[in-house]
């Protein structure tokens, strides 16, 4: 059985995408029941995973001799979603440049929540985002893929990945000290649930509404 051992930095899209298939399909096959059960979101796997590929079987056109045809090759880009704060405050409506790593170019504004969304590149793996204000030029490095999962409140890293993400800064080093109790309860009295420092169910569930996995 074909199977690809997922690598650090890896998500299906680009997974599917190297072996010519769309996600959805790699998604949904029976041999991946076990995966869909293990991780809810297809996006979001883990280093060592196992994801099972079948073979590629060849599509025949039929098509009139002599004549000109146009065959276009179909993508299925994957979305990001960017939500930037400062001291807990939404950085809203100012413009931004976003570089890619292959060297695709797009310039923007964040909206009222200071969100920047968009599609990323097949074969990006990074950007880096400059924020234009009127007394500062913050640049922000992304990488895409690099998001553990985060199903259980034991999984403390995908809990500091997000609140990092959603712009409460706190070391990524999966543990649960004090500085990311900290951030946690900012985040809860910001989004007016009880500002524990404790991840309970509507806190998680919020994180995963806001963060969009």
């Amino acid at each position: 059985m074909p199977t690809h051992v997922v690598k650090e930095g890896e998500c299906l899209s680009t997974i599917a995408h190297r072996h010519g298939f769309f996600w959805e399909t790699i998604w949904k096959l029976p041999e991946n029941d076990g995966l869909r059960e293990l991780r809810a979101n297809p996006n979001v796997l883990q280093k060592g995973d196992a994801v099972f590929i079948p073979e590629l079987r060849a599509k025949t056109l039929t098509k009139a001799t002599e004549q000109r045809h146009v065959v276009e090759l179909k993508d299925v880009p994957f979305k990001y979603k960017i939500c930037l704060r400062q001291g807990g405050v939404a950085r809203s409506n100012m413009a931004y440049t976003i570089e890619f790593d292959d060297g695709t170019i797009e310039d923007d504004t964040t909206d009222d929540k200071g969100l920047v969304e968009g599609f990323v590149p097949t074969h990006a793996q990074r950007a880096k985002l400059s924020l234009q204000g009127e007394k500062c030029t913050d640049v922000y490095r992304i990488e895409f893929g690099k998001l553990d999962p985060f199903q259980s409140a034991d999984d403390v890293r995908g809990l500091q990945q997000r609140l990092h993400n959603l712009g409460y800064r706190c070391a990524d080093n999966g543990k649960y000290d004090e500085q990311t109790q900290r951030k946690l309860r900012k985040f809860q009295d910001d989004n007016e649930l009880r500002p524990t420092g404790e991840l309970d169910d509507r806190s998680k569930n919020k994180i995963i509404e806001l963060h969009g996995s």
